[in-house]
Protein backbone atom coordinates (compact mmCIF):
# COMPACT_ATOMS: atom_id res chain seq x y z
CA UNK A 1 0.00 0.00 0.00
CA UNK A 2 2.78 2.44 0.65
CA UNK A 3 3.95 2.33 -2.43
CA UNK A 4 0.82 2.91 -4.36
CA UNK A 5 0.45 5.66 -2.29
CA UNK A 6 3.65 7.26 -2.56
CA UNK A 7 3.96 6.37 -6.76
CA UNK A 8 0.87 8.63 -6.93
CA UNK A 9 2.24 11.42 -4.29
CA UNK A 10 -1.21 10.71 -2.39
CA UNK A 11 -1.29 11.19 1.58
CA UNK A 12 -1.60 8.30 4.00
CA UNK A 13 -4.31 9.53 6.85
CA UNK A 14 -2.52 9.64 9.92
CA UNK A 15 -4.97 9.30 12.62
CA UNK A 16 -5.40 9.56 16.45
CA UNK A 17 -7.94 7.86 18.79
CA UNK A 18 -7.40 8.73 22.45
CA UNK A 19 -4.43 10.60 21.67
CA UNK A 20 -2.18 7.76 19.87
CA UNK A 21 -1.86 6.98 16.96
CA UNK A 22 -3.82 4.65 15.44
CA UNK A 23 -2.50 4.35 11.53
CA UNK A 24 1.40 3.54 10.61
CA UNK A 25 2.87 7.19 10.87
CA UNK A 26 4.29 7.33 6.55
CA UNK A 27 5.30 10.10 4.60
CA UNK A 28 3.83 8.87 1.37
CA UNK A 29 3.54 12.30 -0.19
CA UNK A 30 4.98 15.71 -0.37
CA UNK A 31 1.94 17.01 1.89
CA UNK A 32 0.30 15.83 5.25
CA UNK A 33 -3.27 14.81 6.24
CA UNK A 34 -3.61 14.23 10.11
CA UNK A 35 -6.77 13.52 11.49
CA UNK A 36 -7.77 13.48 14.90
CA UNK A 37 -11.08 11.49 16.22
CA UNK A 38 -11.22 11.66 20.00
CA UNK A 39 -8.53 12.75 22.49
CA UNK A 40 -8.50 11.45 26.35
CA UNK A 41 -8.77 14.94 28.13
CA UNK A 42 -11.48 16.35 30.08
CA UNK A 43 -14.35 17.46 29.36
CA UNK A 44 -14.07 14.40 26.36
CA UNK A 45 -13.79 14.51 23.89
CA UNK A 46 -11.25 17.20 24.10
CA UNK A 47 -7.42 16.61 23.44
CA UNK A 48 -4.92 17.70 26.30
CA UNK A 49 -1.85 19.97 25.41
CA UNK A 50 0.69 17.33 25.61
CA UNK A 51 -0.98 15.40 23.08
CA UNK A 52 -1.58 18.37 20.26
CA UNK A 53 2.53 19.32 21.04
CA UNK A 54 3.72 15.50 20.27
CA UNK A 55 1.51 15.68 17.15
CA UNK A 56 2.49 19.21 16.39
CA UNK A 57 6.60 17.73 17.02
CA UNK A 58 5.76 14.73 14.59
CA UNK A 59 4.50 16.94 12.02
CA UNK A 60 7.34 19.38 12.03
CA UNK A 61 9.80 16.20 11.90
CA UNK A 62 8.07 14.86 9.03
CA UNK A 63 7.57 17.71 6.20
CA UNK A 64 9.61 21.06 5.88
CA UNK A 65 7.15 24.48 6.67
CA UNK A 66 7.17 25.19 2.55
CA UNK A 67 4.55 22.29 2.50
CA UNK A 68 0.97 21.52 3.64
CA UNK A 69 -0.16 19.29 6.31
CA UNK A 70 -3.70 19.53 6.87
CA UNK A 71 -5.12 18.56 10.85
CA UNK A 72 -8.88 18.05 10.95
CA UNK A 73 -10.66 17.11 14.24
CA UNK A 74 -13.99 15.82 14.60
CA UNK A 75 -16.84 17.30 15.06
CA UNK A 76 -18.95 16.78 18.21
CA UNK A 77 -22.13 17.80 20.10
CA UNK A 78 -19.84 20.37 22.34
CA UNK A 79 -17.77 21.83 19.91
CA UNK A 80 -14.75 20.58 21.00
CA UNK A 81 -12.97 20.23 17.42
CA UNK A 82 -12.97 24.17 17.69
CA UNK A 83 -11.18 24.78 20.57
CA UNK A 84 -8.86 21.50 20.32
CA UNK A 85 -8.44 23.31 16.94
CA UNK A 86 -7.29 26.59 18.12
CA UNK A 87 -5.19 25.49 20.72
CA UNK A 88 -3.28 23.32 17.86
CA UNK A 89 -2.61 26.13 15.71
CA UNK A 90 -1.31 27.78 18.68
CA UNK A 91 0.73 25.14 19.73
CA UNK A 92 2.06 25.01 16.18
CA UNK A 93 2.63 28.79 15.20
CA UNK A 94 4.81 28.25 18.73
CA UNK A 95 6.93 25.99 17.03
CA UNK A 96 7.45 27.70 14.36
CA UNK A 97 5.17 26.06 11.82
CA UNK A 98 2.74 28.26 9.12
CA UNK A 99 -0.46 28.17 10.52
CA UNK A 100 -3.59 29.39 8.46
CA UNK A 101 -7.27 29.04 7.99
CA UNK A 102 -8.23 28.95 12.03
CA UNK A 103 -9.88 31.12 14.15
CA UNK A 104 -8.03 33.28 16.72
CA UNK A 105 -10.71 33.14 18.91
CA UNK A 106 -14.65 32.00 18.90
CA UNK A 107 -16.94 34.19 17.86
CA UNK A 108 -19.34 36.05 19.93
CA UNK A 109 -22.49 33.72 20.21
CA UNK A 110 -24.77 36.77 21.23
CA UNK A 111 -27.49 37.25 18.79
CA UNK A 112 -27.03 40.22 16.36
CA UNK A 113 -28.60 43.67 16.94
CA UNK A 114 -31.89 44.28 15.48
CA UNK A 115 -32.45 45.62 12.53
CA UNK A 116 -33.49 49.08 12.58
CA UNK A 117 -36.88 49.67 11.38
CA UNK A 118 -37.65 52.68 8.17
CA UNK A 119 -41.06 54.05 9.23
CA UNK A 120 -42.75 56.22 6.47
CA UNK A 121 -45.13 59.11 6.92
CA UNK A 122 -47.48 56.89 5.46
CA UNK A 123 -46.92 53.93 8.20
CA UNK A 124 -46.67 56.89 11.14
CA UNK A 125 -50.53 57.93 10.23
CA UNK A 126 -51.74 54.26 10.12
CA UNK A 127 -50.14 53.57 13.92
CA UNK A 128 -52.21 56.79 14.79
CA UNK A 129 -55.24 55.63 13.71
CA UNK A 130 -54.88 51.44 15.27
CA UNK A 131 -54.13 50.35 18.59
CA UNK A 132 -52.77 47.37 19.58
CA UNK A 133 -52.49 44.34 17.16
CA UNK A 134 -54.23 46.99 14.30
CA UNK A 135 -57.75 47.21 15.94
CA UNK A 136 -59.48 50.84 15.83
CA UNK A 137 -58.87 52.69 18.98
CA UNK A 138 -62.03 53.43 20.38
CA UNK A 139 -62.54 57.49 21.35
Amino acid sequence: MRDVLEARNAALCWADVLSRPVTPLWRTAGWGYVRFHTGRARPWPRYGRRALVSWVRRIAETWPDDRDAYAYFNNDPGGAAVLDAMVFARVAAAAGLTVTRTPVRLPSLSPPPPTPVTATATDAAARRGAGEAGRPQSP
